[in-house]
């Protein structure tokens, strides 16, 4: 259980091992892309140098997977081998391309809120989000402070971007509606050029099922379109 809730009057009375992200006082913690754990002096270390997932949920989850192989006797050595092994699944936080300091990122299977705002806490303060499709209902009002921190340019990319629109225009400095992916990819790195270490975030908070057939269609023709552009970027500054 995450340290930070042991206070809480929801915990009950049976045993519980304690995990942190921001203080040593748990069983296992992590500090320095090290976690530490196995007893009470600390001595078993897991290195996530070669880790390819991303932001501090992903942490907390193989904290929680290295707590529970470490209490069935699972030896360390396999412990960190499945972690420097692991292939994060496609569409969910995938670093797809680079173009000088500018990254594109497929986060397609975020279709929900909370899903976005891991994804942006994952993210630096040069964000341009691609978001949009069919609108669930979504309440944007927690993600208002991080959007504001983070994202440079927002472009809609649904057909009905009535809720993207009503909550960001007044917080983000451009909004731009771009139905069509490949002319959405093309302006977002237009949009990027100019920022150093920018991120190009498809993280649609939405369902999928406005222009794609599912999720992972929607984020396979966002990749298609970002290896195109990078592809002709490269031929361009081809000697």
């Amino acid at each position: 259980i995450n340290a930070e809730y042991m206070a809480s009057e929801h915990i009950t009375s049976c045993h519980s091992f304690p995990i942190s992200l921001v203080n040593e006082t748990g069983d296992i913690y992590y500090k320095d892309n090290v976690i530490y754990g196995g007893d009470n002096e600390r001595s078993t270390t897991i290195s996530l140098e070669s880790m390819t997932l991303r932001g501090e949920h992903n942490i907390m989850n193989i904290m929680m997977a290295v707590q529970v192989a470490l209490l069935i006797n699972i030896p360390v050595e396999s412990i960190q081998r499945s972690i420097n092994e692991f292939k994060a699944l496609p569409h969910r936080l995938e670093l797809i391309g680079e173009l000088g300091k500018i990254k594109f990122i497929d986060d397609s299977k975020a279709t929900c809120v909370d899903a976005v705002k891991a994804a942006l806490s994952c993210c630096g303060n040069r964000v341009i989000w691609l978001a949009g499709g069919l609108d669930k209902g979504n309440n944007y009002s927690h993600i208002y402070n991080i959007v504001e921190r983070k994202v440079k340019a927002l472009i809609c990319i649904g057909v009905n971007n009535d809720a993207l629109l009503t909550n960001f225009t007044k917080r983000v400095g451009i909004v731009l509606e771009i139905l069509d992916m490949k002319v959405a990819v093309d302006k977002a790195y237009e949009l990027a050029k100019g920022e150093d270490d920018c991120e190009i975030l498809l993280s649609p908070a939405c369902s999928s099922f406005d222009n794609y057939n599912n999720a992972e269609h929607r984020g396979d023709v966002f990749k298609h379109f970002v290896l195109n552009l990078t592809s002709r970027q490269s031929y361009k500054n081809t000697p």
